[in-house]
């Protein structure tokens, strides 16, 4: 094997090196990933981080590059259906709990037919509001999420010049 000796190695940490090879072990045997033996035009880089429940792992990898490189036909999923999508999330919405729960269907219908897996301890139904990348969409429009801006509207009141 002939490495480039300006490469650094990447160290995993050594509290995670069991848990880490147990899910790359669960996800072989789901046949989320196959081991490669041989030299591949690609490999992208591994990034392991706890999820927050603090048990479980997520192996995530970067394939920036390749992405860029990939030629493939734009079919999105959802065109045409009524829902939000950001990254992995999915939300659905109406004017009234009758329309919701229609858009929800369509919805579900469409992850069926295309064979997506939804993780059900994930998954909220008929909510009056949701906190969305920053934001909280409610029945009176989008707000600033209070989770984002608590640090301002609990600063205190300056008390004198210097605390200004």
């Amino acid at each position: 094997m002939t490495l480039d000796p300006d490469v650094k190695p990447v160290v995993r940490p050594v509290a995670m090196k069991d848990r880490v090879k147990a899910e790359l072990d669960k996800m072989q045997e789901l046949g989320a990933i196959i081991p490669v033996s041989e030299p591949t035009d690609w490999v992208s880089s591994m990034v392991a981080t706890s999820k927050k429940d603090k048990q479980e792992i997520r192996i995530c990898i970067n394939p920036r590059d390749l992405n860029t490189a990939l030629k493939r036909p734009h079919h999105p999923i959802f065109a045409g259906y009524p829902c939000e999508i950001i990254v992995d999330d999915i939300i659905t919405a109406g004017k009234d709990v009758a329309e919701h729960d229609v858009n929800l269907r369509k919805v579900l219908n469409r992850v069926r037919e295309v064979n997506l897996r939804l993780n059900p301890l994930k998954c909220k139904f008929r909510l009056s509001q949701v906190g969305y990348v920053g934001h909280v969409f409610t029945s009176e429009g989008l707000k600033a999420d209070p989770s984002k801006t608590s640090a301002i509207s609990e600063m205190p009141v300056p008390a004198d010049v210097p605390a200004l």
